[in-house]
């Protein structure tokens, strides 16, 4: 596509200029390992697939695109347009919402070249790298939040560390606007499928699974440090760190927060070793004591019943003599 003759304008307002191409366009039709651009009053959001586009307000192709400029055309034409989005190298999208619960991809689906800034990626073929300006509800990511959320029937493991190739929960994944760990773990052990492990990541994604992938490593607590979508004064992972949690015993119908302190909430953390299974029972040692010392109690009991009814009978006989 040739470059445009002028500038694009909206009643008058003209966009700014797109910035001057470097390296040879050819590099951005080999997608590789690229880094994400950080732009002014924007989150970077993450990969999205583009089913029925995830952003459908406007859209345009430019031979020049990079995210700033992407995002400054959207600003450009309305300021409700607080998403923008860049698909394929050189096309760049604006609405003021997404779809509903868009489906998340892995960050190497988003690996197109950004044709205007060949160090950076501006989404794939199918899938749209989102950012977003809202602030109802995308807590700030420079602000370390260190408070986690215990849940009533589940062990808190802990921050570990992700990738977008190989996932610590595997089976389920999905976008919540109002994400925080009740609401996530909620989600997997019910409509989600009857999942035991559940995880938070990056403020809004949450992960679900029978069981851990192997090779999970623990990460420092203070690196998931992005508030939930739902509750910002809470950790809900960070990019490509995750906070997992996983029932201790049945799945219960519906998950709650304990009734903890913060002390108590930061010092229940515990490592995971090889492939963590999801089957058992979550009983403690004092509690299957507890059960053993029932059992024998019950059969001596048992025992001296049937003696006493034994002695009567025999009493009874000698009576009748």
């Amino acid at each position: 596509m040739a470059p445009p003759t002028s500038r694009p304008s909206v009643n008058g307002v003209e966009f700014p200029p797109e910035p001057t191409v470097g390296p040879s366009l050819t590099n951005a039709l080999h997608p590789r390992d690229l880094a994400i651009k950080e732009v002014d009053g924007f989150s970077y959001m993450g990969c999205f697939a583009n089913n029925a586009t995830v952003i459908a307000g406007y859209h345009e192709e430019f031979s020049r695109l990079n995210p700033d400029y992407c995002c400054n055309v959207c600003k450009n034409r309305s300021t409700n347009n607080t998403w923008c989005g860049l698909g394929n190298g050189n096309y760049c999208f604006c609405d003021s919402t997404t779809v509903a619960n868009p489906s998340s991809l892995p960050d190497s689906s988003c690996s197109s070249t950004c044709y205007g800034d060949v160090n950076y990626a501006c989404g794939g073929a199918g899938a749209v790298g989102l950012y977003s300006a809202t602030t109802e509800f995308v807590p700030t990511k420079t602000a370390i939040v260190s408070k986690t959320l215990e849940l009533e029937g589940y062990s808190n493991y802990g921050c570990f560390t992700d990738s977008s190739d190989h996932r610590v929960l595997s089976a389920k994944q999905q976008v919540f606007q109002m994400n925080d760990p009740e609401w996530c773990c909620s989600f997997c052990a019910g409509a989600g499928g009857g999942y035991r492990w559940c995880g938070v990541e990056n403020g809004h994604n949450c992960y679900c699974a029978s069981s851990t992938s192997s090779g999970a490593l623990e990460a420092p607590a203070s690196e998931c440090k992005v508030g939930c979508y739902g509750k910002p004064n809470v950790q809900c992972g960070a990019r490509l760190r995750i906070n997992l949690y996983s029932a201790t015993g049945s799945l219960p119908e519906t998950v709650s927060a304990a009734s903890t302190t913060q002390a108590d909430q930061e010092s229940t953390t515990v490592a995971i070793s090889g492939n963590s299974s999801g089957s058992g029972s979550g009983l403690s040692g004092g509690a299957i004591a507890g059960i053993a010392i029932g059992a024998v109690a019950g059969v001596v009991l048992a025992g001296l019943a049937f003696w006493f009814l034994c002695r009567s009978r025999r009493k009874d006989d000698f009576d009748i003599e």
